[in-house]
């Protein structure tokens, strides 16, 4: 009898600690990452596939517990792309080539490995917003009834990964020899990838899909040689011009040490918009809106009359500068635009991923873009909306810099 109720007891204590386990699991990851964890626990192995190992992973290592398992489970969870197709599983034909403390650096030669590290998340996101990845229709996805369905930063289309990743490897518009991937080991970090255009030379997509942007990762990367393809930083992106280097020879007969010139940073920086409507300001003067976007903004310069200006406002200057780079006052503008009876705000561009503000340290340098733009179409984007992306069909001011590619969906 003792025995009995001996039995009966343990395994009463057996169930409450499995359900004390599952309230902490709760507490610690949230409802949704419960749910998500018993859709993918037979996919898992020991012991990431027990809530007891993540309880405790928590309690020894705090936040960055959450940052693993969420991408665990995201890259566990099956999943389709934006026309209802399935994800392919990865070829897992990737190989590793190159790894330091800040990225790992892959060789990709199949789409689904490309897909793979596009999807996987660093520290909450994603990024790699690649056509070769057909990751860069990244607007939040809904149903008819306007229930989300995708959110931006899970979107592929797989179908268009297929296209770009085999076109710019065989056709003479990009004529890319290789592709690989560096994955950021650090929570803060950006993936890139190095297209190839020799054995020597590549184009670097950051993961928002700028080239040759040269941000602070990128200096991170480390150098490899892997097939006879060599990086080497960012003497890579330089490729020497071959008409004016064909026939330099030095003082022995051989091929002169050509050095080209260092690539010109662009004048802005840009910042991203989240959502356009917020930067369009309803007034009746131009002064009026610029206040209106930025404390203490003012209308400085015409560009033309009767659209487009230079808007002044002021900023905590930045302590640290680039060698060669004069100190920072603070002072920044922007191009600002104004229709009257309708109101104003800054000129966003286009780009790769959206909308940004183009930000200058410079009048100088912003009277200089300016002069280049020419007679360049100021567009309110609620008069242009054929064919458009449905992230274009708002109201809001931009111009359109021949970076966007409409016909993407």
């Amino acid at each position: 009898m003792n025995y009995y109720r001996f039995l009966n007891e343990s395994f009463d204590n057996m169930l409450a600690e499995a359900q004390q386990v599952v309230i902490d699991f709760k507490n610690i990851f949230g409802e949704g990452t419960y749910d998500k964890f018993k859709a993918v626990k037979q996919r898992l192995k020991s012991p990431e596939n027990d809530i007891s190992h993540w309880v405790r992973k928590f309690r020894q290592e705090g936040e960055s517990a959450i940052r693993e398992l969420e991408q665990l489970l995201d890259s566990g969870m099956p999943k389709k792309d934006i026309e209802g197709r399935k994800i392919p599983e990865p070829a897992n034909t990737k190989v590793k080539v190159a790894e330091n403390d800040d990225f790992v650096v892959y060789r990709v030669t199949d789409v689904s490995d490309e897909i793979e590290l596009a999807l996987t998340k660093i520290n909450g996101f994603a990024g790699a917003y690649w056509c070769t990845a057909g990751r860069y229709a990244h607007q939040n996805q809904y149903d008819e009834d306007g229930n989300l369905t995708i959110k931006k930063d899970d979107i592929v289309k797989v179908s268009q990964a297929e296209d770009f990743f085999k076109r710019y490897l065989t056709d003479d518009y990009h004529d890319y020899e290789a592709y690989f991937i560096c994955m950021p080991k650090n929570e803060n970090g950006q993936k890139h990838k190095l297209c190839f255009t020799s054995k020597t030379t590549c184009d670097d997509w950051n993961t928002w899909d700028a080239k040759n942007q040269l941000d602070d990762d990128f200096y991170n990367i480390p150098e490899f040689e892997h097939d006879g393809f060599v990086f080497s930083g960012e003497s890579s992106l330089q490729e020497p011009d071959e008409e004016e280097n064909d026939d330099i020879e030095d003082e022995e007969g051989g091929e002169d040490n050509y050095e080209p010139a260092p690539r010109e940073p662009d004048p802005f920086t840009l910042v991203d918009v989240e959502d356009p409507n917020s930067m369009e300001f309803p007034a009746d003067t131009k002064e009026a809106a610029a206040a209106a976007f930025k404390p203490g903004a003012e209308i400085v310069e015409t560009v033309r009359e009767p659209d487009l200006f230079i808007v002044k406002w002021h900023e905590e200057p930045e302590l640290i500068q680039a060698e060669g780079e004069e100190p920072d006052t603070g002072d920044r503008y922007s191009l600002f635009v104004f229709f009257e009876n309708q109101g104003g705000g800054p000129l966003l561009t286009q780009t790769g991923r959206g909308f940004a503000l183009q930000v200058f340290k410079s009048l100088d340098k912003i009277r200089e873009f300016a002069g280049g733009m020419g007679g360049v179409e100021i567009r309110n984007n609620a008069e242009n909306t054929r064919d458009m992306p449905e992230c274009l069909r708002e109201s809001f001011f931009y111009h359109d810099d021949g970076s966007w590619y409409y016909d993407i969906i």
